[in-house]
């Protein structure tokens, strides 16, 4: 009875030191932005959108899950003045030109991996999906953390021909000249995380 006890014991503690324990993190989406840079041969656009839902799973210190929804209806542009030609930019964002909203209003992003880095920094690869085409990317973020708020800060770049986003692309059109649209999209993001 006492090799029993003993044996259900030490059964006991080692799956105590191996359980996994992984918390969850939402997404406020009230207080992270997304900020996105596009170029041109004779200048550049920028502006913000929003988070509509997500989360992110943390298995000690650890990123273990990541799975994030883009409003696409929250776009907006941030360096055109005129506020009739910044809306102008935003209609034509959303028209099927580029990110074709009306038909596909969400963009997804759900992580494959994550490599830690060291100093809370991983770098991370995951399935983007726009306008119903996937394609894998991969970035570095850097995390920090409180005991109830979780904060990822990073940049990723995508090219947006791979999404059939293909309007002023002089891989596409000829004779555009400075009017062409460079394929890169640079993505500046601080996402924080509620426990």
């Amino acid at each position: 009875m006492k090799s029993l006890t003993l044996l259900l014991s030490t059964i006991f503690i080692l799956s105590s030191f191996t359980a996994t324990h992984v918390d969850k993190y939402d997404v406020d989406t009230e207080k992270s932005k997304l900020t996105w840079k596009a170029e041109k041969i004779s200048g550049g656009h920028d502006g913000f959108v929003f988070l509509k839902s997500g989360n992110i799973m943390m298995d000690h210190g650890k990123i273990s899950a990541a799975n994030f929804v883009v409003d696409m209806n929250t776009i907006t542009n941030e360096d055109i003045e005129s506020e009739e030609y910044s809306q102008k930019l935003v209609g034509h964002l959303k028209s099927a030109d580029f990110f074709e909203v009306d038909k596909f209003p969400e963009v997804t992003f759900s992580m494959i991996k994550s490599n830690p880095k060291g100093n809370d920094k991983f770098d991370i690869v995951g399935e983007l999906t726009i306008k119903g085409n996937k394609d894998v990317i991969s970035f570095p973020i850097e995390i920090s953390q409180t005991k109830s708020e979780l904060i990822a800060k990073g940049t990723f770049t995508f090219d947006r021909t791979k999404f059939d986003i293909i309007y002023g692309s002089g891989s596409f059109f000829d004779n555009l000249g400075d009017k062409a649209i460079k394929h890169e999209v640079n993505v500046d993001f601080e996402i924080v995380f509620n426990k």
